[in-house]
């Protein structure tokens, strides 16, 4: 029988039986009844700053940069980091906050990472993180045709044919092994720090529960850190507690909003962030090409017989792109949403089976082709497949509560008409 092991998990050397009776320990150790204290690896939280109030995964904007803003309070003095600017305007009045409590003597100057704020990390482009995990993704992907022996006679040989063998020959792996952008940010390796509402004020390892205990849970400065972060609309995650979360429900973070005119609450989703589908489908021609020139190789061998017996054997160039344009020739829009709807049925709804498939996918196409915009066939495609409960809605239904959801909010005058336009094509 195994002996459980004292203390804390320190590294990931314990085996399976003491790691979880450390991480027990861990969590009754440090349970606390503050309400903004959260377990972010438990049910919704888990996506928390990531899914829409659609449970549509999200991003920020095209331009981020526009609304974050950066602190000075970093360990590098000439690399800051950066937050929403209203998290940031809120964590400036924190630090603050603590400032004082130190000059007045209110809690300790010594304690390393809780007498003077400090942030260690904060928004982590979630883009950036997907387009390196991608190059790796199709390099891997690359060996393994090679090592079965597949080439373009069974694969692909031009753009088209790469769109109808890619999600076919990946569908097995899809459902552990997100390829699309949208699948990216809602699966583990999505973070919360891509989100902007997230700052880390200590370089602590996550997997190191003793370093959390004494630093943080065991401080001097442990409850005045709690409400704190309570006074001022932060939530503190109980696995990495130096990891500090803003409320966007609060009324101070609501407030902050509204003071640099900008929608506060759940209508941030709305308004500063964007469907992981839009920007994924904005870049698509360029992931292609980069797709195709990963996975193809410079030519290949054609074989034909000859009528008198025996074959011919010809070396044949492979289709080249050497640009955008060249691959939007080939394809049109319906390929490209085609493809992208093939892909993320796989990630999301594998045991689906074709009948439904094809409905979705055939009603958007048809949505898509009727309103020439693509926001509102995508909205409710993604409240489809995105959805963290196992019930699959009519796409009727779905359209009506999307459409119903953004005409509450014109009439409360929380957006206009052309935030609606651009939401689910006007009407309003």
């Amino acid at each position: 029988m195994a002996t459980i092991e004292r203390g804390f998990i320190v590294d990931n050397q314990n085996d399976a039986f003491n790691a979880f009776a450390k991480k027990t320990r861990y969590h009754t150790y440090t349970h606390s009844d503050a309400a903004h204290v959260i377990d972010f690896n438990l049910g919704e939280m888990v996506y928390y700053g990531r899914m829409d109030n659609f449970n549509i995964p999200v991003s920020l904007g095209p331009s981020p940069q526009k609304i974050l803003a950066p602190t000075k309070r970093t360990k590098s003095a000439v690399e800051p980091e950066y937050g929403l600017n209203f998290v940031m305007m809120v964590f400036e009045e924190m630090a603050l906050h603590f400032e004082k409590a130190v000059a007045t003597r209110q809690i300790s100057p010594s304690e390393k990472y809780l007498s003077d704020l400090t942030v260690y990390r904060g928004f982590d482009d979630p883009w950036i993180r997907y387009r390196s995990y991608t190059g790796t993704y199709l390099r891997s992907l690359y060996g393994t045709m090679l090592n079965l022996g597949l080439n373009p006679t069974n694969t692909f040989k031009n753009m088209k044919e790469l769109l109808n063998f890619f999600p076919a020959f990946t569908q097995e792996m899809a459902l552990t092994t997100p390829f699309t952008y949208p699948s990216y940010i809602k699966s583990r390796m999505g973070d919360i720090l891509g989100s902007g509402l997230a700052l880390e004020l200590a370089d602590l390892p996550y997997s190191n529960d003793e370093e959390k205990i004494n630093h943080f849970y065991n401080s001097r400065t442990w409850s005045y850190y709690v409400n704190a972060c309570n006074e001022f609309g932060f939530r503190i995650d109980a696995n990495i507690p130096w990891r500090i979360v803003a409320d966007i429900d609060s009324s101070i973070m609501k407030f902050a909003a509204n003071r640099l005119q900008m929608p506060g609450g759940r209508f941030i989703f709305s308004s500063l962030y964007e469907k992981g589908a839009q920007t994924y489908l904005r870049n698509m021609p360029k992931l292609l090409l980069e797709m195709y020139n990963l996975l193809s190789p410079t030519a290949y061998e054609e074989r034909t017989s000859c009528p008198a017996g025996g074959e011919v054997r010809k070396i044949k160039r492979m289709r080249t792109y050497q640009n955008y344009d060249q691959v939007l020739a080939e394809i049109d829009i319906k390929d490209i949403l085609t493809f992208y709807m093939r892909l993320r049925l796989n990630e999301q709804m594998p045991e689906m089976d074709k009948f439904q498939r094809d409905t979705i996918m055939s009603d958007c196409l048809k949505l898509y082709q009727s309103s020439g915009q693509l926001t509102l066939p995508l909205t409710i495609f993604e409240s489809i497949v995105s959805s963290t409960i196992d019930k699959i809605g009519s796409f009727s239904y779905h359209k009506k509560h999307i459409q119903a959801f953004y005409k509450q909010m014109y009439d409360r005058g929380e957006i206009d008409a052309l935030q609606v336009e651009a939401q689910i094509g006007g009407g309003y």
